[in-house]
């Protein structure tokens, strides 16, 4: 059932090597369950030999194995993972979700906007947009935290920058714009509170198309923008 739970907290393929340092089991033993696991189609394994359980398992049994992945065993095998040098070589993606489901939304929300930094880096900017967008959601209910706070109008501004790669979210792009200028306003950051405005005055320009709007109400009416703008998108979409 170790063996398992463990799959199962990381959610995704994850190395075999790795998941060997991670159980109670001789590289004998957990070959063998591998096999045997892979016959019965609850387990996969990729070329790379990669392994994650798979939709086969039975619903009572994977039921059981998620009760043991409680937030305590979760952060315990985060702990596994540091104290043997293993989050190097695991996917940056298994280490969000871990640090989400264990109650860790700073740390998952850190490591997603570091994600996002270098997938900008790279190019890759519909990734990097995907990341900037987890960072947002796993801060939402922390930003008492100073440190989250910036950390929260840093990813506002990028997922602003990074809007024509996911013209989809712009609504909700406005909607993260907004609390971010709420946060800079009790920071007293009046800087970041001038460059959300413009952020806010462009996002909606290219929703609307309505340069006067953006530049002018924007700053008076946050709210009733955020509404007109749904209304126009719906109203388009049965023309």
């Amino acid at each position: 059932m170790e063996f398992l739970a463990v799959l199962e907290a990381f959610s995704h393929s994850v190395p075999c090597k790795i998941v060997s340092h991670l159980v109670p089991l001789s590289h004998k033993d957990m070959n063998e369950f591998i096999s045997k696991l892979t016959e019965i189609d609850w387990l996969h394994q990729t070329d790379n030999n990669e392994i994650c359980l798979t939709k086969e398992i039975p619903t009572s049994i994977m039921g059981a194995i998620r009760k043991t992945n409680t937030k305590t065993r979760l952060r315990e095998l985060l702990d596994q993972v540091t104290d043997l040098d293993l989050d190097h070589h695991i996917s940056p993606n298994i280490l969000i979700d871990l640090f989400h489901h264990s109650g860790k939304p700073k740390k998952a929300a850190f490591l997603a906007y570091d994600c996002a930094l270098k997938e900008i880096e790279s190019g890759n900017y519909e990734r990097a947009l995907i990341y900037c967008l987890t960072t947002i959601t796993e801060l939402k209910n922390i930003l008492r935290d100073p440190e989250c706070r910036k950390l929260f109008i840093s990813a506002s501004l990028t997922t602003s920058d990074l809007f024509p790669y996911g013209r989809e979210v712009g609504e909700e792009i406005l909607d993260i714009l907004y609390r971010a200028r709420e946060v800079s306003e009790r920071l007293g950051d009046k800087r970041n509170l001038a460059l959300i405005t413009l952020h806010v005055g462009r996002t909606y320009h290219i929703l609307l198309h309505r340069l006067e709007d953006a530049l002018g109400r924007v700053l008076w009416e946050p709210r009733p923008l955020v509404q007109g703008i749904r209304s126009k998108v719906s109203l388009e979409s049965h023309i």
